[in-house]
């Protein structure tokens, strides 16, 4: 899986290299990092999901899926606030995802719930 979007990105980049890069290539380029991340997030590893998502969103900022999978690598690496983040600003460009909106009341109670451990 992995390793045929690393190989379809070797090409693309070099077309990129080459001044051959269209709208349509930097589209194919953006879905292989999509794709990528969807991976890495299946096999648990986030690090390099957020990196993926990274670069998906250097092409494309308003990548909704591109959001939600760095905020889900985001909320598997315990780091909430990025996880917020990014769920914002998806949720500015689709405010009635259903998946958002999951994953947003996930990160909120979790969160409450470490107050309250915290407290005691």
């Amino acid at each position: 899986g992995i390793q045929k979007y690393q190989q379809a990105l070797r090409y693309l980049n070099w077309c990129e290299a080459t001044g051959t890069a269209t709208a349509a290539i930097n589209n194919i380029v953006a879905q292989c990092y999509n794709n990528m991340a969807a991976c890495e997030l299946k096999l648990d590893k986030n690090r390099n999901a957020v990196e993926a998502c990274d670069k998906l969103l250097e092409i494309d900022p308003k990548n909704v899926k591109g959001l939600y999978r760095r905020a889900c690598a985001y909320k598997a690496m315990n780091e909430p606030e990025r996880c917020m983040q990014d769920l914002k600003k998806a949720l500015q460009i689709n405010p009635h995802d259903s998946s958002l909106k999951k994953l947003e009341k996930e990160v909120r109670q979790e969160q409450r719930q470490k107050g309250h451990s915290e407290d005691s």
